[in-house]
């Protein structure tokens, strides 16, 4: 490990990090060579080549009175442009959405409480879930590995077969660059479950957990969060966090994670005629 890991558990300092590791994930666009991403001195910018909003998207703290009308107009042109039909602003650690709300608002864009924010202590974590028998969890390390994660959150999240090779890309240069690890679930040979390993900001963050719906409620979402969170804990991390979907909130709880507030956004959703 080459950075410090972040030892202060208190709300205020669990929040910072979740949000910390969270928007350092989304500024892994610029690893990527098929996405646009730009940055200046008031926002950063990135276009991932899917029609999803978390995929397209803003980062940016309070923008200046007397520019933030043509900054946020020229944001939506861009976009337009590129015939994206919806993206997401994400206010900066310590921005409130209230500083951006104005601004944002005025333009079209609606704010959302966003997913739930949850940290754990990994010395804390529950040790071993129940799985299903021989169900094996590794990194993924190649090529077919990386194809087979892509695969498994493809179908987890009925993701259009338009999109995997856009979400190879990233996925793949992640991990190129050494930025996030990729897990994967196998049973009986197939690839089940997957999930990403994220080691910044003193935090090991989880992110793209997913399990073939036909095997869900059967452990192995949980055990595919829990093994790189043991990784995370042998390198010396002491804190792990991600954010829940509303159906995985139990799962996570289980292992030990608690609620640090949610992760608030603005939605531009286009709409006929914008």
């Amino acid at each position: 490990m080459t950075e410090e890991t972040l030892r202060d558990q208190s709300p205020a300092a669990l929040k910072t990090a979740i949000h910390s590791n969270l928007f350092t994930a989304l500024q892994a666009w610029q690893y990527v060579n098929t996405a646009d991403y730009y940055e200046d001195e008031f926002l950063t910018r990135w276009l991932g080549g899917v029609p999803h909003p978390w995929f397209n998207g803003v980062l940016s703290g309070p923008l200046p009175a007397d520019q933030a009308e043509e900054i946020v107009s020229e944001t939506l042109t861009y976009f337009r442009r590129n015939k994206i039909p919806s993206f997401t602003w994400w206010p900066t650690v310590g921005t409130e959405p209230a500083e951006l709300a104005p601004h944002l608002e005025a333009q079209g864009l609606a704010l959302n409480e966003g997913p739930p924010a949850m940290a754990a202590d990994l010395a804390s974590l529950t040790k071993t879930v129940r799985v299903p028998p021989g169900l094996r969890i590794s990194q993924a390390q190649n090529e077919e590995a990386l194809d087979d994660f892509t695969m498994v959150m493809m179908t987890a999240f009925a993701i259009p077969a338009a999109w995997q090779r856009p979400l190879l890309a990233l996925m793949s240069a992640v991990d190129e660059a050494n930025i996030m690890r990729h897990y994967l679930a196998y049973l009986d040979g197939k690839a089940v479950g997957s999930a990403s390993l994220l080691l910044a900001n003193g935090v090991a963050g989880i992110y793209n957990v997913a399990t073939r719906p036909e095997l869900r409620r059967r452990g192995i979402g949980a055990a595919i969060t829990l093994a790189p969170l043991q990784v995370a804990r042998r390198l010396g991390y002491e804190v792990g966090v991600l954010q829940s979907s509303d159906m995985a909130i139990g799962v996570y709880e289980k292992l030990g994670f608690r609620h640090y507030g949610h992760i608030a956004h603005f939605y531009w959703p286009a709409k006929p005629g914008s």
